[in-house]
């Protein structure tokens, strides 16, 4: 499986490149660009990672520069639909609007969909963290138990609305939203022929997650998931130049607290604390650009059900953690889940070459990357002599205080400095903790 990866990724790189030298041979100069206040690119979707699997389905992005627009500056508005599927079962339908103008020195952010994930990886959390048993996905093994063991059902609804308030010169600025999220968990889903009505039915497979909920791990009360409504408060701060997507040079820092209240309907409240902070550093003009993130969360106060750990939120955007494609590369995505955690991102950029093609500046961007993540997890030891005696030698591995790496490789093809496709691939350093993440799709990771 893994030798078959590493050759879809050499055949995506392949096609990368021969597309770019046929863009290159067929660009204008740089100064035919046409200005223009509107640019709307509608984006069919078949990508591939790691996460969700192969990845289909339609993007509409608008972008608006306004009407005294310098050549290729930050948009004011951002208008973004998905409605995509995937091969592991996930579906995303989402509207999201980032209006940089809508009152004087306030920025308003709109995101609303619907995340549905038949096949989300589980290997349980805290120090309840499974090792990964080949064994039990393996059908050949007399520990066989189903193929997708390591995995829960998701179905996440949820409404965003907030905004930033400008207190410096659009440096500083105050951020707020208020948050309804409703999730669903449930044992995972696979399709499976039914010979008698000659059509495919919709199962649910023996699991770590319904072993644990009736180990009575899980607490009942939490089993089918809940409302997790909560307000968001921080501040960032922006130096991010020439634009916030693809910048050369600049920092972005922010700390948000996040509140879930009882009376915003919540089975438990907490207040939970993350703070994100990202450096540019332009080595070379235009030419290599040296990036890094750090990322930190904590549980302040309360206690946060097992189905809302593992997530990392920033201002604009929410991510699942720890693991995955866009927190550290190559570790399973939701392979280890905490209240506290911290991960940090380094990436070199090579700006290769930039031309013309459609009325539009592209550039192709190379870079290499190292990733590192640590938690500390809590005990659970009341909750661990609920573990059956054969079943304890699964979760003995404790993953508290370890820090853990992982490394790749990967290009950007960025359009007007604002929209960014990108392929990438990284390995882990622990095979207990992965494979090989591979990423096909949009944005960079930070």
């Amino acid at each position: 499986m893994k030798v078959l990866r590493l050759i879809f990724v050499n055949f995506l790189l392949f096609n990368f490149y021969v597309f770019i030298l046929t863009c290159n041979a067929f660009a204008g100069k740089k100064d035919s660009v046409r200005v223009s206040n509107y640019k709307l690119i509608p984006l069919p979707v078949l990508s591939y990672n790691s996460d969700v699997g192969l990845n289909y389905g339609g993007i509409l992005n608008l972008f608006y520069y306004g009407y005294k627009r310098r050549f290729f500056p930050d948009y004011k508005t951002n208008v973004y639909f998905e409605l995509t599927s995937s091969s592991k079962g996930s579906g995303t339908a989402r509207l999201s609007i980032d209006y940089k103008e809508i009152l004087k020195n306030f920025r308003g952010v709109l995101d609303l969909g619907i995340m549905k994930e038949r096949s989300l990886p589980f290997y349980g959390f805290e120090n309840l963290t499974s090792k990964y048993i080949s064994n039990y996905e393996d059908p050949k093994s007399s520990y066989y138990k189903s193929m997708l063991y390591f995995n829960m059902f998701r179905r996440m609804s949820y409404i965003r609305l907030g905004g930033y308030l400008d207190v410096w010169a659009n440096r500083l600025k105050f951020f707020g939203d208020i948050n309804f999220n409703k999730i669903d968990v449930g044992s995972p889903r696979a399709r499976r022929f039914d010979p008698i009505m000659h059509s495919d039915t919709i199962v649910t497979v023996e699991s770590l997650y319904g072993d644990m909920k009736s180990w009575g791990v899980i607490n009942p009360e939490e089993a089918k998931g809940g409302y997790v409504n909560f307000v968001t408060a921080g501040v960032t701060f922006n130096t991010r130049k020439p634009v916030e997507v693809s910048p050369f040079r600049g920092i972005y820092a922010e700390m948000l607290l996040v509140g879930a209240p009882h009376f915003l309907f919540n089975k438990n409240d907490f207040v939970r604390l993350y703070v994100t902070y990202k450096h540019f550093i332009e080595v070379i003009n235009k030419r290599l650009v040296f990036a890094y993130r750090v990322v930190a969360s904590k549980r302040l106060y309360g206690k946060i059900p097992f189905y809302a750990k593992p997530f990392y939120y920033t201002s604009l955007k929410r991510f699942d953690a720890l693991g995955g494609i866009k927190t550290v590369r190559g570790v399973d995505r939701d392979r280890i889940v905490a209240d506290d955690f911290a991960f940090a991102n380094f990436e070199m950029r090579f700006f290769a070459t930039s031309f013309n093609m459609f009325s539009s500046l592209v550039n192709i961007v190379l870079y290499p990357y190292f990733d590192a993540g640590i938690a500390h997890l809590e005990g659970y030891e009341d909750m661990l002599a609920r573990i059956p005696e054969n079943r304890k030698s699964d979760f003995n591995k404790s993953y508290s205080g370890v820090p853990f790496f992982s490394y790749g490789m990967g290009a950007a093809f960025v359009i007007d400095y604002n929209f960014v496709m990108n392929v990438s691939a990284g390995v882990p350093q622990y095979k207990d903790l992965g494979s090989v993440g591979i990423f096909l799709g949009l944005d960079y990771v930070f």
